[in-house]
This record gives structure tokens, sequence and C-alpha cells, in this order.
């Protein structure tokens, strides 16, 4: 089979055809190019444009075109048959090229010799796009004729022609004319038919490309800036090539890559800072790339071009960390100090700055930290900025808690301004106190050289503290670690202080008639003024004012105290529906009268009687908020607690574990959920001359050795040729074919039988957002099946872009691939069917070949991904579709069953499960997964084993599946019911 036959059939424009109703036949636009009026025709031929394009054939009217409107002078019908030259079929289906398409060449090797230079380049720009190497034979030379003209329009279309003459027939045809080329490439005085012309050189001669180029760069004071951006940018393409091709000429030509580095343009500053890291590693170049991305980063504005360059130095990271340590407060100036421009941006310098830092730089993040923190306070909360300061405020604390498990020498730098700042956001902002407040709790535990400090603290600022959930935390704090009696009256009277005179609830009270008057002539509501201000953003707001409230008045003149009510634990304790806070509340003062009383305090009395009231103002307000029976059992024994003194039995174990065994419990969660006990106990390991995780880190003397030389040119990946490979080069290549070949055939789906005239099947690749089908046709039968089509349709949240091509005829026992282009923009399960189609003998009938079905199913392309707690608490309740699946298998292993779910999945499993999770029989777990299209699924499980008599038992329970689409959680959904 010839090499015209097995081309590729390009498309250059594709135009809808919907508005005509009928397709019109040949004889119909035959006879109007040959007695039509000029406007006729124009309509004529464009409508012949419209069904060609569409994959309609009109091989008859090839000639009348030619014949009827090729000589006509007008420049509108000039432009359309332009169109129509470049659509229409020029082979026959044997690959010779038809004479009509032979004749054209006349007509179109005068148009590249006309006057009009329109016409020229035009002409220039349609010779491009034929490949057909009869054909260019007739016109080749006209074309180069076209590098001496005088318009640069024309000698630019000509240079390009050249170029697409060179990759689709080789040197052979234009070999003549690489003197002329070079001379345009020195004399041109147009920047893109200059850059054309060095483009094109350089792939007919290297030598003289590179000469030019080595006296370019050698003349003039500033020659990089004298070439122009678009010209300095093909040079780098080139350049890297060469070096990939050449690697030993790669140091000759990277002086000329790091003059380029000094271009002020941003484009070629940021190819030149790629191209660099893509083929080499020396210390000092890197550094140059470093540099040109953090200018890039430091003079562009555009929000999108920063998230480009942070993601380019983010890659960097991984081998260049030491290097960009040295850069650490160029990436930190990133921040906006006015205002948050971009949260991407934020978080992506705050995830690089807690990556980079190390010994030499932790001074500068905690400064740079320690100015975020107070700023992040002072920040506007109104409108539509809330949600994004109290985004950043939650990338602060959690850069913090990173940075802390690395280097807890920086936890007293960090801990005065986070108390100082973040624990007094009202409940808009109790993500951010609450994750503070977690952070000091594990501190206080786990160091305990700092735990009086954070104790004052907490005493000084508790009725700053305005989050119920936080007031929960601190709580729980100041009944654990007041130890001596100092603290423990420090501590009770900072609770006393902050809830109040008691009643707590007020009492529901008939009104006098006096009162009752002043009640019904008092006004309804404060009297308020609005008016129009600007925001400091530039933008108009509206403010109100109270002049006038009369409640307000009332209580002031009765002598009332108002600021009693805004006390935020009696707040708390009025206001919210946590029943919790109560419990807390009581748990905590039981705690801090029996420290007492173990202290042998002689206050111990008065702690016990004023902890009494307060839990029986707590059940006295039982009637208004309804308290859960959970938390009503624990204030009603903390009650019977504090009302024996000397102590039961019974109730002297409950104080026992109120007093000992909750920091026990605590510390032994922190052991395995947390980072910074981790890192602790390992820092003590190594004091007390611990080496077991040390001997891990020593590599084996039979450990093979790879040397990246000896493996050839595979051995290297296609964007840097000079990275040593990092990794086990020989471990488990045995078997990296076999995964391969798996994967491969996981990917292909057989669509027609081994019976069927045409066996087709697809190979599947799904990308982010496109899905590429390739599909393999092959004609079974001993004859040439005319006119093969490709029909395909989808289901669900699938799009078909690009239509597969039709083959014009299917030679015997021959093959063909075609290709086709499908849009996703969600997990949602899809479908793709389809048929075929090819003419039969007499023309008239198409036969028909279904396709079977192909299931797009994107539960393979979810990614394990982290995602610590607070994160999951959170998704957890801003999402609001849920999916919930039934569990009921023979499996009898709770950790088996879950690690098996996990796997199935491909899920990661965020909490971890003890021995004494499967003694118990009863497991609660949480899972997290993330899709390709960023898309975050949240799945927890409760599962418990059931044991019959007749087997060995059964794990029955419930999964809850959250998500931000309601597709993802259908489709996971689904998913979880087919594991068994």
């Amino acid at each position: 089979m010839s090499t015209d036959q097995t081309r590729d059939k390009y498309c250059f424009f594709i135009i809808s055809n919907d508005d005509l109703v009928e397709p019109p036949q040949s004889s119909e636009l035959q006879q109007t190019f040959v007695k039509g009026s000029l406007e006729e025709k124009k309509k004529a031929l464009k409508t012949l444009i419209k069904m060609i394009s569409n994959d309609d054939n009109y091989p008859r009217l090839l000639m009348p075109v030619l014949t009827n409107l090729q000589l006509l002078q007008d420049h509108e019908l000039k432009k359309i048959l332009f169109l129509y030259w470049e659509v229409v079929e020029k082979v026959n289906l044997d690959g010779t090229v038809k004479d009509e398409i032979t004749l054209a060449c006349n007509a179109l090797r005068k148009d590249l010799l006309s006057p009009n230079e329109y016409i020229r380049g035009r002409t220039l720009r349609l010779v491009s796009k034929i490949g057909i190497k009869s054909i260019l034979e007739n016109l080749v030379q006209a074309v180069i004729e076209n590098l001496g003209h005088r318009h640069f329009y024309v000698r630019r279309n000509a240079i390009m022609c050249i170029y697409s003459i060179f990759t689709n027939t080789g040197t052979e045809l234009i070999e003549d004319c690489v003197d002329q080329i070079e001379a345009l490439l020195i004399n041109e005085t147009d920047l893109s038919t200059k850059r054309n012309a060095f483009f094109l050189l350089f792939h007919l001669a290297q030598d003289k490309a590179l000469t030019y180029l080595r006296t370019v760069m050698s003349a003039g004071d500033d020659p990089v800036q004298e070439m122009g951006d678009i010209f300095q940018l093909i040079v780098l393409e080139m350049l890297r090539k060469l070096c990939k091709l050449e690697p030993t000429q790669k140091q000759r030509l990277m002086n000329a890559i790091f003059a380029l580095s000094n271009s002020k343009s941003s484009s070629v500053l940021f190819e030149c800072a790629n191209t660099i890291t893509q083929l080499t590693t020396a210390p000092t170049a890197i550094k140059i790339a470093i540099q040109s991305y953090l200018n890039l980063l430091a003079d562009q504005n555009d929000n999108n071009v920063k998230l480009i360059v942070l993601n380019k130095i983010i890659e960097l990271r991984g081998k260049y960390a030491k290097l960009l340590e040295e850069y650490i407060s160029d990436i930190l100036n990133t921040i906006n100090e006015d205002q948050i421009s971009s949260l991407d941006i934020n978080q992506k310098v705050l995830e690089l700055t807690t990556d980079l830092a190390s010994s030499r730089n932790i001074k500068e993040i905690i400064a740079f930290l320690e100015k975020e923190i107070v700023r992040a306070r002072k920040m506007d909360e109104s409108g539509d900025q809330a949600a994004t300061t109290n985004e950043y405020r939650y990338m602060l604390i959690k850069s913090v808690n990173q940075l802390t498990q690395t280097f807890p020498e920086t936890i007293p730098s960090f801990l005065r301004p986070l108390m100082d700042s973040f624990l007094m956001f009202d409940n808009r902002s109790s993500f951010t106190s609450l994750e503070t407040i977690l952070f000091i709790r594990e501190v206080i535990e786990v160091h305990q050289e700092h735990r009086q400090a954070i104790f004052d603290k907490i005493c000084d600022s508790f009725e700053d503290i305005r989050a119920h959930l936080v007031i929960r935390v601190a709580l729980w704090i100041l009944g654990e670690y007041a130890s001596s009696q100092k603290d423990v009256d420090k501590a009770f009277e900072t609770i006393k202080r902050n809830i109040g005179a008691l009643p707590i609830f007020a009492p529901a009270t008939e009104q006098t008639g006096e009162e009752s008057k002043e009640a019904a002539s008092a006004p309804s509501g404060p009297k308020t003024m609005t008016k129009t201000i600007i925001l400091p953003d530039g933008s108009y707001g509206q403010e109100t004012i109270i002049i006038d409230d009369p409640k307000a008045k009332q209580l002031l003149q009765k002598g009332g105290a108002p600021s009693e009510d805004n006390f935020p634990l009696r707040r708390a304790l009025i206001n919210t529906e946590d029943d919790y806070v109560s419990s807390c509340l009581a748990i905590t003062l039981t705690k801090l009268a029996i420290k007492a009383k173990k202290n042998l305090s002689s206050r111990y009395s008065q702690l016990s009687v004023d902890s009494i009231l307060i839990i029986c103002a707590l059940l006295k307000g039982h009637a208004k908020k309804r308290y859960d029976p959970d938390s009503k059992s624990r204030m009603q024994l903390c009650l019977r607690v504090l009302s024996n003194p000397n102590g039961l039995q019974s109730l002297s174990s409950v104080e026992s574990v109120l007093v000992d065994q909750g920091r026990k419990v605590f510390a032994k969660f922190l052991e395995s959920h947390s980072k910074l006990a981790q890192v602790q106990g390992a820092s003590s390991m190594r004091k007390k001359g611990g080496k077991g995780e040390e001997a891990l880190l020593i590599t084996q003397p039979d450990e093979g050795i790879v040397f990246r030389q000896l493996k050839g040119r595979t051995g290297a990946t296609d964007f840097d040729i000079t990275e040593e490979l990092s990794g086990d080069g020989g471990a488990g290549s045995e078997d990296f074919l076999g995964d391969i070949r798996k994967e491969i055939d996981a990917k292909i789906y057989q669509l027609t039988g081994y019976s069927d005239p045409i066996y087709a099947e697809a190979f599947v690749e799904v990308h982010h957002y496109d899905i590429l089908l390739k599909i393999l046709v092959v004609n079974r039968t001993t004859k040439t099946l005319p006119n093969v089509t490709l029909e395909l349709l989808t289901q669900g949240n699938l799009k078909l872009v690009e239509k597969p091509l039709s083959i014009s005829g299917l030679r015997a026992l021959s093959s063909q691939t075609l290709k086709a282009s499908l849009k996703v923009n969600s997990t949602d399960n899809g479908a793709i069917y389809g048929y075929l189609t090819y003419d039969s003998a007499s023309g008239n009938i198409p036969n028909i070949v279904n396709l079977s079905e192909i299931q797009i199913d994107f539960i393979n392309e979810l990614q394990p991904a982290d995602c610590s707690e607070l994160d999951f608490k959170k998704k957890w309740a801003d999402y609001e579709w849920e999916n919930k699946v039934q569990i009921n298998t023979p499996a009898t292993d709770l950790r088996t069953y879950v690690d098996y779910f996990a796997k199935c999945l491909n899920v990661k499993v965020m909490t971890p499960i003890t021995e004494q999770d499967e003694a118990s029989g009863f497991l609660v777990c949480n899972l997290y997964t993330k899709s390709k299209f960023e898309e975050d699924c949240l799945l927890n499980m409760s599962i418990e084993k059931v044991v019959n008599g007749t087997d060995g038992g059964r794990i029955t329970g419930l999964i809850r599946v959250r998500a931000k689409t309601e597709g993802m959680a259908l489709c996971i959904g689904d998913k979880c019911k087919t594991v068994k």
C-alpha cells in the first residue's frame, strides 16, 4: 500500500449544515455553476463546501467548478474557492491524483505568481495544507520564487509553505533553496518572518542556523533584546531539541540559553527557566532558573500566571529543596499584604514554605507567620470576603501545626500570637478557633515545659472565647491541667466569673400592671439610621447605626447589668443548642472540686457548694432547653459525687476516672493520631540512644546498583536526559511489562464479533476532562468496503466533541485506526454505543454493524488522598448530597473487611484501627478519596460483627457517602453495593 493511501485525512475546518433542510443534488449545483448569476454561484459554492466538510462527496463537480468559477476575478469568490480546494478530495481510491486536480495546479500556479500579495499569500497557505507529493512537484518552484517578494506577508507564508513541503516530502523538492532562506534570514526586517526563517533553516541546515545565532549573540551591546520575544522563543525551542538530540553539544549551547535568561519578556523568561530545568542539574544553572521564576512572581499581576509559576517551583521541590531554601523570603513575598487576591496562591505558598523549612530559614518563616497571624485577625469579614478570610486563617493554623511538628522549638514563638488572635472568633470562624484550641491542647499534653504558660494564658483570655465548640475544649483543658491548688483556684474563679450571677436561665415571672403598661408603650425596636459608606476595596456599602435602643435604657434605669449577658460562656449555655457545653462545664467543676479535695485544701467545701449551685441552675433550665438524656445523666452524676463528701466506694472509682483517666486516654489517642507526639517520642528515643529507626536507613550490601549510562537512551526521560534516575531502577523490572499489558488490556473493548464483515475494537484513554477513543477497524472480507462510517452515541454525562472520520474505501483484509474525542464534566458513569455502516454493492441500502456498549466507570480513576480530621468534619458539614448503603457480608474479620473495601474502591482509611477496636466487635471509621476532577468523596463506615448460632457470624452495618455533587454520591454508593 502506498504512503498516500495510508495518509490521514486532515480536516482544517468544519462548517455546520443545520440550515440545509434537504441536501441539493449534484445536477442542481452544476446547473447553477454553469448558468447562474455571480451571487448564485457564490451561494451554491458555499453550500457545496458545507456538504463536503460534513463528509458528503461530490466528485463530479470538480470540473464544473474548475471551468466555470476558477477563471472569474471576483475577490470574494476567490476566497471561497480557496476553502473549496482545501476540503475537496484530491485522490482516487487507489491513491492516484485526480485529473481535475492536476488541471487545477495550473490555476494555483498562476495565483502563486499573482500581482496581488493577498492572493499570493492565501494561495501559499492553501498549498501548505496539501501533502501530496505529485501535486507539490508542480508548484514548488513557484513557491520558492515567493521568498524574494517585496511584501513580508508573502515571504512569511512562503517560508511556512516550504516547511510544510519539507515535513510531508523531505528535502528532495526544496534542497536548492537553503541559500535563499539563509539570505532572507540575514536581511529580513519583519520579526515574524525572521522567526519563521530561522525555524525553517534550523531544520534544513543546523550548522548555518547555529552560525547565524552565534553571530547575532556576539553583536551589539544587548543582543537579547534586539532579537524580539517571538524570535527568542523559537531559539529556545530549537536549542532544547538540539541538546536532547546531541547531548555532546549541550555545554556549548547552554551559554546561549543562559544569555536568554536576561530577557525582559515574561514568556521568554518562563520558557528559559523550563528549558534549564529540563536540560541540566547543575546547581548554578538551577539557581538561574529559580531566579527567573521568582522574577515572574514579583512582576506579574495575573493570578493565573502566578499559579503556573508556583506549580513549576513545586515541581523543583523534590530534587532541589536545598537550593529553594535560600529563596524562601522571595517566595513568601508572593502573598499580597494588602488583601487576599487568591486563596489558591496563598495555599500553595504556605504549603511550599512548610516543606522548605529548615534550620537556616526557620527564623524568616516564623517572623512571616507571626505577622500574617496578626494581619489575619484584622481582615475584613463582611459579605463575600468572610469565607475567604476564614479559609486563609485556617490555612495559617494548619501551616503552624505542620511547622511545629518538624521544629518543636518554634512552639513558644507561635503560642502567644495564636492565643491572642485566633481564639476569640465567633461561630462564623469557629473552624479557625477550634483548630487553634485543638493545637494548643495537643501542645500542652506533649510539651510539659509550656504547660503552665498555656494554662495561665487560657485563664486570662477565657472571657474572649466566643465559639461554643472552643469553649468546650478550653473547659476540658482547665479541668485536666489544673494541678496545684493555686491553679485549681484560678481556674474555678475564671469559670465562675464567666458564668455570672445565678440563676443562669431567667425565671418566667408575671409582669405587674405598671410594667406591662411600660412594655406596651415602649417602642418595638431600636431606632436606626442607614448611610452609604466606601469600603476598603473601593466599592460602596451600607452601614446601620443604632441611635436609640429602648430595651437598653430600661435595663440601665432598673440598675441591671447588661454586660453580664455578654459573657461568652453564659451566652453559650443559654442560647446554643449544644447540650454538651453544660455537661462539660459540670464535669470540669467536679474535677476541680475533687482536685481541691486531694490537695487537702480548705476551699474544698466552698468549691463543692458553688459547683452544686451551678449544676443545679443548669438542671433547672432542663424544661426550657430540654437536654438530651446523656448530658442530663452526666450532670446528675456530678451532683452525686459532689454531694457525698465522705464518698461511697462506687463514687470513689468515679472520682478516679474523672481525674486520672482523662489524660491517659488522651495521651494514648495522641500516640496514634498526633504527629507532634510521634516526633516528640522519636526525639526522646534519640536522646536515650535509641537507634532502631536509624538502622532501617542502612543500605544492604547485596542491593543492586543502577548505572544510567548503561541503560541506553530509553533509560532517560523525554524531558530530562541528564537527570539521574531516582528510585530502585532494577526493582520490579521483571513485572513491569506485565503490569503495563494488564493495564492496556483493561482499557481495550471489543466492539464487534470476529465473524462480522468489519471487526472493531476500541482503546480508551481517560485524561483529566477528556476521553480519547482509538478505534481499530479491520476489513474481514476479500472486497473493498466503500464509505465506511462510524457513528457514536453517548449516555450519561458524556459529550462527543470530535466525530471519527469516514473511510472512503477500506481495502480487503486491511485495517485503519479512527479517533474520537469526548468531553466529561463529572464522575457520573456513562456509556458509549453506536454502529458501523458501509455501502452495499448496489449502493442503495447501506449495511449496518451494531457495536457493543462501552461502559465508562470513573471509579477506576479515583485517587486516595490525605485529609485531616478537622478538614473531614468541615467537608462533612458542607456537603449536602448523601447516600446510605447497607452492609451485610459473610466476612468475619473487621480489619480485613475494611482493608478489602478500601482496596476495591481505591479509598484511604483515615481512622487507625487498633486491636481493641477489633476485640470489641464494633468499628467506626472514616474513608476519603478524590477523583481526577478534584471532587472529594467522604465515607463513614459503621459495622459490627453479629455472631449467629449456625455459622461463624457476619458483618453488618451502614456506609454513609457524602459528596459535593449528586452524581459522585450516587456513583460511589453504587460501587459500595458491589463490594461483598
